[in-house]
């Protein structure tokens, strides 16, 4: 009995190890993410998303993939990214994984200007789909500025 209890132990630790020592699907997608911007590569970005993903982003809600696309290529467009930075907390569980935390970009408009430093908070999921890791919710956002001084 004490051996069938530690092998039952020591496969259970088997299959938490990976999980446990690895980094999270999310955080992969979000790394990725943040390497797609570095080279303002909009074919990039768009390969982590799933055709049915939604993105809520400061400058809209969009539903699909090709709606995202529109988004990205609008804001690719008008500035060049200089820098990209997600930082945050990841959990697994079989094919979901969620990702929460904040990121940072910062920008050149291509129309000329000073760059400009954009920071947010996100909130990500993302799933395994077709043995691929992708996002299924993107949710970006930036905080309020600061109420008025009385």
């Amino acid at each position: 009995m004490k051996l069938l209890r530690t092998a039952m132990n020591l496969a259970l630790l088997a299959v938490a190890v990976p999980v446990v020592a690895g980094e999270h699907a999310a955080q992969l997608v979000d790394q990725a993410w943040v390497k797609a911007m570095k080279a303002n590569d909009l074919e990039a970005t768009m390969a982590l998303y799933a055709p049915d993903a939604v993105g809520y982003f400061p400058d809209g809600d969009f539903k699909g993939k090709q709606a995202i696309r529109k988004s990205w290529t609008d804001f690719l467009a008008m500035f060049t990214v200089k820098d990209a930075t997600s930082e945050g907390t990841y959990e697994t569980t079989g094919d979901t994984s969620l990702g929460w935390g904040l990121w940072s970009l910062t920008v050149v408009p291509k129309g000329g200007g000073d760059p400009i430093a954009m920071k947010g908070r996100a909130t990500v999921v993302v799933r395994k789909i077709g043995g691929k890791w992708l996002y299924v919710v993107d949710h970006a956002s930036v905080p309020l500025p600061p109420p008025p001084s009385k």
